[in-house]
């Protein structure tokens, strides 16, 4: 009996840990852990990003060294911009990254003109709208907060959905919610949910037959076309939204004239 004990107990194993027990590492090695080089995708992200943006700007004749140095300096002034092809441009990236000085006075226009408003929401969803000019900005602004008169919280809206800082988009997007929740009064219906705009918007997209197509349709056309296919609908579409807007939402003839003259 003895002996078959003997057979049947193994030695305690005598290695760093030498706390009596078995494990993977006294059979397979070294229970020394390897260390993996972890690998910052976010940081690899960012360089192409800016690659992207350099060359964009190259061909514009902006100086990487100026496009580099200004997006570090943009991004330490505000985080939230961090630059992201996905909500603007490479091309505009650079325009913006060319003079930083009117990032930081368009940022404190935007604050003085929205002041309820978080800057940094609105510049993270909508960075574009830095590369209005301080003028254009505050000239919406005035016909966005009248048209937007009777919400309570009109800069909270603004943060939320910043498109709607443009004169026009605010007009259309009134007499989207008119027309998808027969309400008479879209101000008040969009100021207790702002995101219900982002809800119409995607659906009254959706429900255009021409969905899906006409993106790939202009990438076909000439670039001379495709130019004065953009203005013609830029030099319509104000007008049209603003008589919309005042047949559909309910908005005062003059305040949708002046959403139109706007622009």
């Amino acid at each position: 009996m003895s002996t078959g004990a003997a057979a049947t107990t193994a030695p305690l194993p005598n290695g760093d840990d030498n706390d009596g027990r078995y494990t993977l590492g006294h059979y397979y090695g070294s229970t020394k852990k390897v260390k993996v080089p972890e690998l910052d995708h976010n940081a690899r992200r960012r360089q192409r990003v800016i690659a992207e943006i350099v060359e964009a700007g190259r061909r514009l004749g902006i100086k990487e060294d100026v496009i580099r140095t200004n997006l570090d300096k943009m991004e330490a002034l505000l985080p939230e911009l961090t630059p992201d092809v996905n909500k603007m441009r490479a091309a505009e990236w650079a325009k913006l990254a060319r003079d930083v000085n009117q990032v930081a006075m368009m940022l404190v226009v935007i604050k003085t003109s929205y002041p309820g408003a978080n800057v940094g929401k609105i510049v993270s969803r909508a960075p574009k709208t830095l590369l209005q000019s301080p003028e254009q900005l505050q000239a919406d602004a005035a016909v966005v907060r009248k048209v937007l008169a009777g919400a309570p919280n009109a800069d909270a809206i603004i943060e939320e959905v910043p498109y709607l800082m443009s004169p026009p988009a605010l007009a259309q997007s009134l007499s989207n919610v008119s027309r998808w929740y027969n309400t008479k009064d879209p101000v008040a219906m969009i100021s207790k949910n702002p995101k219900l705009l982002l809800n119409v918007e995607e659906a009254d997209l959706e429900a255009d037959p021409l969905y899906g197509d006409a993106i790939y349709v202009e990438d076909e056309l000439p670039e001379l076309q495709r130019r004065a296919l953009s203005a013609a609908a830029a030099a319509a579409a104000p007008m049209v939204a603003a008589r919309t807007a005042a047949a559909a939402a309910n908005i005062p003839p003059d305040v949708a004239a002046a959403a139109a003259a706007s622009v």
